[in-house]
Protein backbone atom coordinates (compact mmCIF):
# COMPACT_ATOMS: atom_id res chain seq x y z
CA UNK A 1 0.00 0.00 0.00
CA UNK A 2 1.30 3.37 -0.70
CA UNK A 3 0.15 6.46 1.47
CA UNK A 4 1.04 9.89 0.08
CA UNK A 5 2.07 13.29 1.78
CA UNK A 6 1.53 15.61 -1.52
CA UNK A 7 3.29 18.91 -0.07
CA UNK A 8 6.47 17.08 0.30
CA UNK A 9 6.04 14.86 -2.90
CA UNK A 10 6.60 12.28 -0.19
CA UNK A 11 5.06 8.59 -0.10
CA UNK A 12 5.37 5.71 2.52
CA UNK A 13 5.25 2.10 1.56
CA UNK A 14 4.12 -1.01 3.23
CA UNK A 15 2.67 -4.35 2.91
CA UNK A 16 -1.07 -4.31 2.91
CA UNK A 17 -1.04 -7.74 4.86
CA UNK A 18 0.77 -6.15 7.74
CA UNK A 19 -0.06 -5.45 11.19
CA UNK A 20 0.36 -1.31 9.89
CA UNK A 21 -2.07 1.23 10.62
CA UNK A 22 -1.10 4.42 9.18
CA UNK A 23 -3.20 7.65 9.91
CA UNK A 24 -2.38 10.59 7.78
CA UNK A 25 -3.27 13.40 10.21
CA UNK A 26 -4.15 16.04 7.35
CA UNK A 27 -7.22 13.64 6.23
CA UNK A 28 -8.61 13.76 9.91
CA UNK A 29 -9.89 17.05 9.37
CA UNK A 30 -8.77 17.43 13.23
CA UNK A 31 -9.04 21.30 14.16
CA UNK A 32 -6.89 22.19 17.17
CA UNK A 33 -7.77 24.92 19.05
CA UNK A 34 -4.83 27.15 20.59
CA UNK A 35 -2.55 27.05 17.44
CA UNK A 36 -1.56 23.45 17.93
CA UNK A 37 -0.14 21.45 15.37
CA UNK A 38 0.07 17.96 14.04
CA UNK A 39 2.84 15.73 12.67
CA UNK A 40 2.14 14.32 9.45
CA UNK A 41 1.60 10.35 9.94
CA UNK A 42 1.09 7.93 13.08
CA UNK A 43 1.63 4.63 12.17
CA UNK A 44 0.82 1.88 15.04
CA UNK A 45 3.26 -1.14 14.13
CA UNK A 46 4.91 -4.10 16.11
CA UNK A 47 2.69 -2.68 19.81
CA UNK A 48 4.51 0.65 19.20
CA UNK A 49 2.95 4.38 17.92
CA UNK A 50 5.36 6.42 15.30
CA UNK A 51 5.40 10.20 15.33
CA UNK A 52 6.32 10.95 11.82
CA UNK A 53 7.21 14.20 10.54
CA UNK A 54 8.31 14.99 6.71
CA UNK A 55 10.20 17.55 5.68
CA UNK A 56 11.68 18.12 1.77
CA UNK A 57 14.12 21.17 2.64
CA UNK A 58 15.60 19.77 -0.93
CA UNK A 59 11.97 20.73 -2.48
CA UNK A 60 12.33 24.05 -0.27
CA UNK A 61 15.65 25.11 -1.46
CA UNK A 62 15.30 24.30 -5.16
CA UNK A 63 12.24 26.93 -5.26
CA UNK A 64 14.71 29.97 -3.56
CA UNK A 65 15.67 33.01 -6.06
CA UNK A 66 18.11 34.90 -4.37
CA UNK A 67 21.35 34.59 -2.29
CA UNK A 68 19.17 36.47 0.58
CA UNK A 69 16.39 33.46 0.49
CA UNK A 70 19.42 31.10 0.72
CA UNK A 71 20.81 32.41 3.30
CA UNK A 72 17.62 32.76 5.49
CA UNK A 73 16.87 29.33 4.55
CA UNK A 74 20.22 27.68 5.95
CA UNK A 75 19.56 30.09 9.47
CA UNK A 76 16.81 28.18 10.42
CA UNK A 77 18.14 25.00 10.76
CA UNK A 78 19.76 26.92 14.33
CA UNK A 79 17.14 25.93 17.25
CA UNK A 80 15.69 29.29 18.09
CA UNK A 81 12.33 29.72 19.60
CA UNK A 82 9.51 31.83 17.40
CA UNK A 83 10.21 35.10 19.09
CA UNK A 84 13.82 35.03 17.69
CA UNK A 85 13.01 34.09 14.23
CA UNK A 86 11.62 30.96 12.71
CA UNK A 87 13.65 27.35 13.35
CA UNK A 88 12.72 24.13 11.75
CA UNK A 89 13.71 22.22 14.59
CA UNK A 90 11.56 24.02 16.74
CA UNK A 91 8.40 23.30 14.64
CA UNK A 92 9.25 19.74 14.78
CA UNK A 93 9.42 19.86 18.29
CA UNK A 94 6.08 22.31 18.70
CA UNK A 95 4.23 19.39 16.19
CA UNK A 96 5.78 16.32 18.79
CA UNK A 97 4.23 18.14 21.85
CA UNK A 98 0.93 19.10 20.40
CA UNK A 99 -0.19 15.65 18.52
CA UNK A 100 1.27 14.16 22.01
CA UNK A 101 -1.17 16.14 23.53
CA UNK A 102 -4.12 15.77 21.39
CA UNK A 103 -3.31 11.99 21.40
CA UNK A 104 -3.00 11.80 24.91
CA UNK A 105 -5.85 13.86 25.72
CA UNK A 106 -7.91 11.60 23.39
CA UNK A 107 -6.97 8.65 25.22
CA UNK A 108 -5.35 6.90 22.20
CA UNK A 109 -1.87 6.32 23.26
CA UNK A 110 -1.54 2.72 24.83
CA UNK A 111 1.88 1.81 23.75
CA UNK A 112 5.07 3.16 23.48
CA UNK A 113 5.94 6.38 21.18
CA UNK A 114 8.84 7.06 18.87
CA UNK A 115 8.96 10.47 17.06
CA UNK A 116 10.97 10.30 13.82
CA UNK A 117 11.75 13.58 11.28
CA UNK A 118 12.33 12.07 7.81
CA UNK A 119 14.21 14.87 6.22
CA UNK A 120 15.22 15.35 2.24
CA UNK A 121 18.08 17.35 1.95
CA UNK A 122 19.71 19.56 -0.21
CA UNK A 123 23.45 18.43 -1.32
CA UNK A 124 25.02 21.55 0.07
CA UNK A 125 24.05 20.70 3.94
CA UNK A 126 26.52 19.02 6.12
CA UNK A 127 26.09 15.71 7.76
CA UNK A 128 26.79 18.07 11.22
CA UNK A 129 23.87 19.80 10.29
CA UNK A 130 21.47 16.14 10.80
CA UNK A 131 23.68 15.92 13.92
CA UNK A 132 22.14 18.96 15.64
CA UNK A 133 18.78 19.00 14.71
CA UNK A 134 19.25 15.00 16.03
CA UNK A 135 20.87 16.64 18.99
CA UNK A 136 18.06 19.57 19.54
CA UNK A 137 15.25 16.96 19.15
CA UNK A 138 16.52 15.01 21.82
CA UNK A 139 17.19 18.07 24.26
CA UNK A 140 14.66 20.20 23.87
CA UNK A 141 11.85 17.22 23.68
CA UNK A 142 11.46 15.11 27.04
CA UNK A 143 12.26 12.25 25.92
CA UNK A 144 11.39 9.15 28.07
CA UNK A 145 14.32 7.17 28.76
CA UNK A 146 16.47 11.26 30.05
CA UNK A 147 13.48 12.33 32.67
CA UNK A 148 12.40 11.70 36.09
CA UNK A 149 10.36 8.73 36.31
CA UNK A 150 9.21 10.22 39.68
CA UNK A 151 7.72 13.29 37.54
CA UNK A 152 6.24 11.44 34.70
CA UNK A 153 4.32 8.14 35.66
CA UNK A 154 2.97 7.95 32.26
CA UNK A 155 4.33 7.77 28.97
CA UNK A 156 5.61 10.58 27.08
CA UNK A 157 8.50 10.21 23.63
CA UNK A 158 10.74 6.96 24.49
CA UNK A 159 12.93 8.01 21.36
CA UNK A 160 13.59 10.60 18.39
CA UNK A 161 15.75 11.03 15.96
CA UNK A 162 16.35 13.08 12.40
CA UNK A 163 16.93 11.09 9.32
CA UNK A 164 17.65 11.15 5.57
CA UNK A 165 15.18 8.52 3.64
CA UNK A 166 18.72 6.07 3.32
CA UNK A 167 18.85 6.64 6.85
CA UNK A 168 15.39 5.65 7.12
CA UNK A 169 15.53 2.76 4.31
CA UNK A 170 18.81 1.36 5.25
CA UNK A 171 17.64 0.80 9.19
CA UNK A 172 13.81 1.45 10.05
CA UNK A 173 12.67 -0.11 6.91
CA UNK A 174 14.15 -3.37 8.21
CA UNK A 175 12.28 -3.21 11.84
CA UNK A 176 9.04 -1.14 10.95
CA UNK A 177 8.15 -2.98 8.01
CA UNK A 178 7.92 0.71 6.09
CA UNK A 179 9.77 2.51 2.62
CA UNK A 180 10.05 6.00 2.61
CA UNK A 181 10.85 7.83 -1.01
CA UNK A 182 10.43 11.44 -1.95
CA UNK A 183 9.83 11.95 -4.95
Amino acid sequence: MEIFEEKSNFKMIYDNNSNITVRKIDDENSNYTHFMKNVDFIVYVNNIIVFIEVKNYNKKYLSLQTEEERKDFFSKFVYRKPENGHSYIYDCIQKARDTFIREYSSNKLESNIHYYVIVSMPDKISNAILRNMRKDLEHYLPIFSKVDDKLYTNQFIHTSNVLSENSWNNYMKNILGIEVNFY
